[in-house]
């Protein structure tokens, strides 16, 4: 009911789905917009963060970040991962802030019972996820 607009792409790729598509998709599904941090609007003298960087990385490529938020309990950081390629990997995230602790929980954010505990290192976290796991993390982290 009412005007659609559509919006498609067509991509040109050599195999299957796994070979960059995905990637290809949420870059046209959801744009980067660039815009000057604050800091810098004023002087570089009152520049507070770095000129470049990144706020959240994910690798490999086969693990998307497909959600960020506070917790419902407003304590922690949670981050949904998700492995895209149909092979088990290791994923790393990296925040901006140190890391105390991190651990997976369900969709509703309760603990998980009988999973592998994601290894945590400074501001870094390493997860093992399945083939085409989801996987949900609470982390706590320091107030730097």
């Amino acid at each position: 009911m009412g005007i659609n607009h559509i919006q498609y792409s067509l991509y040109p790729h050599a195999g299957d789905w796994t070979n960059g598509v995905w990637a290809e998709g949420e870059n046209f599904n959801v744009p980067v917009y660039a815009a000057e941090p604050p800091s810098l609007a004023l002087t570089k003298t009152h520049a507070t963060r770095p000129e470049n960087g990144s706020l959240i990385s994910v690798l490999p490529e086969e693990v998307v970040m497909s959600g960020i938020k506070q917790a419902e309990d407003g304590k922690n950081l949670i981050i949904r991962l998700a492995e895209v390629n149909g092979k088990e990997t290791m994923a790393e995230v990296t925040l901006p802030v140190g890391v105390i602790n991190a651990n997976r929980v369900n969709i509703i954010e309760l603990p998980m019972e009988a999973v592998d505990k994601p290894v945590v290192n400074g501001k870094s976290i390493r997860v093992k996820l399945k083939p085409h796991e989801i996987v949900t993390l609470s982390i706590v982290t320091r107030n730097e």
